[in-house]
Order: structure tokens, then C-alpha cells, then sequence
């Protein structure tokens, strides 16, 4: 808190927030109360400050930015080789795979530091294409499938049709979770340097 107790300190930061308002248009408003708290040097709301810049624990670990950082990657190459597909070829796989990246869900605990990683990288241009909305959208349980079926063409330059439908959930199998499968993502990364997310989590079963 006293770091805020300096004009200077507070100016910084003052600054940081009128650039996200000019970013961020969306959340102007948010970052005007913000902005107010500074100049008028509120002092007991302060503490709303500080939770916004951040708190204990809500960094971004680079596990997280690594799995992102792959998904990206993924998603690249499967909507690079789709659209080189022949028109009907194309048709029919983007009917039954899922084969764009819906985004992170911000309201989901499990997700929110994607979410958080994906939008920065969104607001200085490091992300090609932008998230789409499908009928369903996948959710971080579905990513973590689709990378260990993506693993072992992670080094190639292209997909081809029979990879990509080999990496793609197909449309209405997003339930169906049969059994547990336990997988250490960061035996993905080998020689890739990354080290992707290390947990246990529940996957789709291979039919």
C-alpha cells in the first residue's frame, strides 16, 4: 500500500490504466473508476487498485502460457491445412470436427489464466485469426485432448486430412467421457522447448 502513497508510483500507474482504456474501449468505465481513485488519492480504496494490478497467486505461470502458446500453434496448422482443402473436402470436415478455437472461458476458475494469457497476446498482435463460437464450444478439457492427439505431428509443418481427423473431437462426442486417462503434458514439450501444463485430468476415451 505505500507504494501508492507515491505521487509518482501513482502516476505510473495512472498511465497504465488510461492505455488500457484506449485498448480495451469495452472496459472504459472500469478503468476510469480506477483512474479516479488515483488522481482524487483515495486512500481507502486503494486495496481496489492493487487487486486489479494483481493479487497473490493470480500471476500467469508460464505452464500456462506454454499450453496456450501450443494451442495456438495447433489451431494454426489445422485452419492453414483446411483452407488449402478442396471445397467439398472443407465442407465436410468443418461440419463434423471441431476444428476452430473457441477461446477461454473467463468465468470458468480452471481457465482464466488461458484467458488471461490469450487476451494479452491478442492486444499487442501476437495472435493470428481470432476465436470462434461454435454450437458447442470446447472448453480447456477438450484442448488438453486434442494436444495428446496432437503430439505426435507437433513437429510437421502441415496436417493432413487423415491428421487432422485423427486430432480433431468430432461434433457430438463432446460427453462422452468414458474413462480416465492420466497424462503428463510435459513429455509433449520435449524437444520442443515447452513445458505444458503437469496434472491430472479427466480426458475423452478413444473410440
Amino acid at each position: 500500500m505505500n507504494g501508492l502513497n507515491n505521487k509518482s508510483i501513482r502516476l505510473l500507474i495512472f498511465n497504465q490504466f488510461k492505455l488500457f482504456s484506449i485498448l480495451e474501449p469495452s472496459n472504459k468505465e472500469s478503468y476510469k473508476y480506477y483512474m479516479d481513485i488515483l488522481t482524487e488519492g483515495i486512500i481507502k480504496h486503494y486495496p481496489d487498485i492493487l487487486e486489479c494490478i494483481c493479487s497473490e497467486g493470480d500471476e500467469v505461470q508460464s505452464e500456462i502460457s506454454d499450453e496456450v502458446d501450443l494451442l495456438i500453434e495447433m489451431f494454426n496448422k489445422i485452419e492453414s491445412a483446411v483452407n488449402f482443402m478442396e471445397k467439398s473436402q472443407k465442407r465436410i470436415i468443418t461440419d463434423k470436427y471441431h476444428v476452430h478455437f473457441n477461446g477461454f472461458d473467463p468465468d470458468n476458475n480452471k481457465e482464466i489464466q488461458h484467458y488471461t494469457y490469450f487476451n494479452f497476446l491478442k492486444r499487442y498482435g501476437e495472435v493470428c485469426g481470432e476465436e470462434r463460437s461454435d454450437a458447442f464450444n470446447l472448453s480447456l478439457h477438450h484442448y488438453r485432448w486434442m494436444i495428446k492427439k496432437y503430439e505426435p505431428y507437433m513437429h510437421s509443418n502441415t496436417l493432413s486430412v487423415k491428421q487432422i481427423k485423427r486430432i480433431c473431437l468430432k461434433k457430438g462426442d463432446e460427453s462422452q467421457v468414458l474413462r480416465p486417462v492420466y497424462r503428463d503434458f510435459s513429455e509433449a514439450a520435449v524437444g520442443h522447448g515447452m513445458h505444458v501444463i503437469k496434472e491430472p485430468e479427466l480426458y475423452l476415451h478413444d473410440n
